[in-house]
């Protein structure tokens, strides 16, 4: 219950932030008691699961839930390092599939 109060505290800070793409981004809940991955193989479920535009596989957040202030840091920085990361490491979806988020 503690990580829906501070993702939604989060999602609430994000809209106030100065960059578009962080005010822009969505929060959302998703029910995994059930073991469903999407497809996703995962060798346990992280507390968090953050899809980016561009990426073929989500980013896991295993960061800290004691504030959304932890979270919208985790998001800052993961925004900084869009794209630039290794696309052997991080796939990246092509342009123009449809499939892309």
């Amino acid at each position: 219950a503690t990580a829906v109060a501070v993702l939604e505290l989060a999602a609430r800070q994000l809209k106030k932030e100065k960059r578009k793409d962080l005010r822009k981004a969505v929060l959302a809940r998703y029910n995994s008691t059930a073991g469903d991955t999407f497809g996703y193989d995962m060798k346990r479920l992280p507390r968090a699961v953050l899809f980016r535009k561009g990426y073929t596989n989500p980013k896991a957040y295993n960061g800290r839930f004691d504030g959304p202030e932890h979270v919208v840091e985790w998001m800052r920085a993961e925004s900084d390092n869009y794209l630039k990361d290794d696309p052997a490491a991080f796939p990246r979806r092509g342009k123009g599939d449809e499939s892309d988020l």
